[in-house]
């Protein structure tokens, strides 16, 4: 299941890897990540092309990581990509949204013979709330829910709330809960989150924070 191509002028020439214009590609900032859990980001069709977007990197930081574009998914395809095995792995043992809600848990943690698939939606809140209730089969997910969040280090995109995080850091959050013992490794989420920053602000120096 490879990532959508973004729409661009066929003058532009993307980074094949981080489907970015070769003159802004992030492939820099990623930073290999080595974990059990898999998983699975739901793209809203405007974070493709949004040069401030974290999901693209996180997917290249996750190599095990897939990503699906779009609003609403045929049931088939949202079935196949939320249970079926990947990359020549067994199926997972369990398919976990991050979203909050009135089931969701705070902390879930898992043997590493445990597989868990880790479904994040990349969008902004209202896209979100709309994509999960367009999909039964993402309602009827067991949930997990980020409490206490640190503020983002996100500092060229800004959240309605303070609470609010980028994709990659909430990312970082949940996995920190699934894998409390590979804090090294998802410590490097951090590493690509500043980097990402740094190299953005060269190209927005002066820019006001937009909203996500």
């Amino acid at each position: 299941m490879p990532p959508n191509s973004a729409q661009t002028s066929p003058r532009r020439q993307l980074c094949k890897r981080c489907l970015r214009p070769a003159s802004t590609c992030i492939c820099g900032t990623a930073r290999e990540v080595d974990l059990h859990t898999e998983v699975l980001i739901l793209m809203h069709p405007d974070e493709v092309g949004h040069a401030k977007n974290t999901g693209q990197l996180l997917r290249l930081c996750l190599p095990g990581s897939r990503v699906l574009i779009g609003e609403r998914f045929e049931d088939a395809l949202l079935q196949s990509a939320l249970f079926d095995a990947w990359n020549g792995q067994p199926s997972p043992n369990r398919t976990v949204l991050l979203y909050p809600g009135e089931d969701s848990h705070p902390h879930t943690s898992h043997s590493p013979s445990i597989r868990i698939r880790l479904v994040l939606i990349d969008a902004t809140w209202r896209q979100s709330r709309q994509m999960v209730s367009a999909h039964p089969r993402l309602q009827s997910l067991p949930r997990i829910a980020l409490q206490d969040t640190p503020a983002t280090r996100y500092a060229i995109r800004k959240a309605h709330e303070p609470h609010q995080l980028s994709t990659l850091e909430a990312a970082r959050l949940a996995l920190d809960l699934l894998e409390p013992g590979r804090g090294p490794q998802i410590a490097l989420l951090d590493q690509a989150m500043d980097a990402f920053v740094s190299y953005q602000r060269k190209f927005w120096p002066h820019a006001r924070q937009i909203e996500k």
